[in-house]
């Protein structure tokens, strides 16, 4: 029986977004079925405890540590396994010296809508750039190393490598190596929900017959927080029956002071959210394979996205019921053909039952890791 390793701590896999959130849904669709492969995650622990207790020094001493390979004997555990599987850039690099000897086959995916190496850069405050001005720089090794050293590329769908489009090594290992693609799948949220429909828009003292539309994500530029709100504003003016409802810590970017554009704040309950309301709208003005857009639909709730990356994929079913824009105006028009449309119902949820369920994910993924034998 062929030997998979998940490289991510198995402590770690839980349901939320990026590697650990697409793995835990991964590994709830892999116990459903019979199947000649058998899969491992990480058990022992990657990262050493920090020494410190005051948050800036943890931090100098991750940057300082930050580039250092793992322990060779820690991982010879696994080097009898056929293929392992990474799903960062960073731990791919720090299991260099491990790999020097590997002979089975790598593969690596990426699970965000830029570069690990830009993104970590981004997330950074200005003063921390300046003062880590070394380790900045040294970045992109890392991001350099996983395209240039897997087997195979991963990902969920052509659609989603649009963000790396001029991209040196993308493009190079576009040119070099075999990319293959498996979209992902949810576990169904519509049975995560806790609050149902009308007592949380009590709650928030909506009326039950309000047009309401809800975001769940960071307040960024990248995440086209910006645009959902000057939009919304005009929406907000034409309109005195619509309300918003919003997830996410409400940095960097403030939401409006308006008294039917709701902030909730950090939610670890962002289904009931989505549920109470009528349209979801995936904003992104990057994008990967986003995993609220298939937890929206499991939910069975008609969408408003952006026409970029990975949301691309989901034209292809042709629904009425998922609307795409690409300027701020375009938004603004398919948020009107929402509200004046009477009907409520969407076939979403559909073409989650159809396509995007837990074992479909882990059934395509076992069929991908067999015919890399072939």
């Amino acid at each position: 029986m062929k030997k998979v390793l998940i490289f991510l701590e198995k402590s770690k896999i839980e349901s939320k977004g990026g590697p650990y959130g697409y793995n835990y849904n991964l590994l709830n669709g892999l116990k459903m079925f019979k199947k000649n492969i058998a899969f491992d995650t990480v058990n022992i622990p990657l990262n050493r405890k920090s020494f410190f207790k005051i948050p800036l020094l943890v931090g100098i001493e991750k940057k300082l540590n930050f580039f250092k390979p793992y322990n060779i004997e820690m991982l010879k555990i696994y080097k009898d396994y056929d293929i392992i599987h990474f799903h960062t850039s960073i731990q791919m690099y720090k299991a260099r010296k491990f790999l020097e000897t590997y002979e089975g086959q790598v593969l690596f995916t990426t699970h965000s809508p830029m570069l690990l190496s830009k993104e970590m850069k981004e997330d950074a405050s200005i003063l921390s750039q300046k003062i880590f001005t070394y380790f900045f720089k040294k970045l992109p090794i890392v991001d350099k190393y996983a395209f240039e050293h897997a087997n195979y590329i991963i990902f969920p769908c052509e659609e989603a490598e649009e963000p790396y489009f001029g991209e040196k090594v993308y493009e190079k290992a576009k040119k070099d190596k075999i990319f293959k693609y498996i979209s992902t799948g949810v576990v169904d949220c519509k049975e995560k929900v806790k609050i149902d429909y009308i007592t949380f828009r009590q709650q928030k003292n909506i009326p039950n017959d309000a047009f309401v539309f809800s975001y769940v994500g960071r307040h960024n530029e990248v995440k086209g927080y910006n645009d959902l709100k000057k939009a919304a504003k005009i929406i907000l003016n034409k309109y005195s029956n619509v309300y918003f409802l919003i997830a996410g810590e409400e940095s960097p970017i403030k939401g409006l002071d308006h008294p039917r554009w709701i902030e909730t704040g950090y939610t670890k309950d962002p289904y009931s959210l989505i549920n109470a309301s009528d349209v979801f709208i995936l904003p992104n003005k990057q994008t990967y394979f986003d995993l609220v857009f298939l937890e929206v639909i499991s939910i069975g709730k008609k969408m408003i996205v952006s026409d970029t990356g990975g949301n691309k994929y989901f034209k292809k079913y042709n629904s009425k019921d998922i609307l795409y824009f690409n300027t701020i105006e375009k938004l603004t028009e398919q948020m009107k053909k929402v509200i004046d449309n009477s009907s409520k119902k969407s076939n979403t949820r559909n073409i989650f039952l159809n396509e995007f369920t837990c074992e479909m994910f882990a059934k395509r993924y076992v069929k991908l890791l067999n015919c890399l034998s072939d």
